[in-house]
């Protein structure tokens, strides 16, 4: 999550972000170590009775992990999203996505996450 222009570029900003992601991810050992906590987290809720009426997780699937980006109350008059999405390296280890907000929620919704290209050609007009 990124809040204002001012937190997309620097040394946290987006660039980071996406190159910290792709060089955790390298470590073929941090991705399975994550989907293992995941299910037992998961798992251990549903026998806690903490969430009800789902089924334990057994596996997750071998596709790439999304890592998805949302990005809060950015300046549509700004160019610094542009410029900072223009000047990101591809990731190679995860999907990268942005998460749009819908009807004033932050509800996170298929139909509400964008890939770069996607994004880009979406809010062209607001990045």
């Amino acid at each position: 999550m990124k809040f204002l222009d001012n937190a997309l570029a620097g040394n946290a900003g987006l660039k980071q972000h996406v190159e910290d992601i792709e060089k955790f991810l390298g470590n073929c050992n941090n991705l399975s170590n994550i989907k293992n906590e995941m299910k037992a987290v998961f798992n251990q809720k549903i026998e806690l009775g903490l969430i009800d009426n789902q089924k334990p997780i057994e596996s997750f699937s071998d596709n790439k992990p999304e890592y998805i980006l949302a990005l809060i109350n950015h300046d549509t008059a700004s160019s610094i999203l542009k410029r900072e999405l223009e000047d990101l390296s591809p990731l190679t280890q995860a999907e990268l996505k942005f998460a749009v907000s819908n009807f004033l929620g932050y509800g996170l919704y298929d139909q509400c996450i964008y890939s770069l290209d996607a994004f880009l050609k979406q809010f062209e007009d607001r990045v």
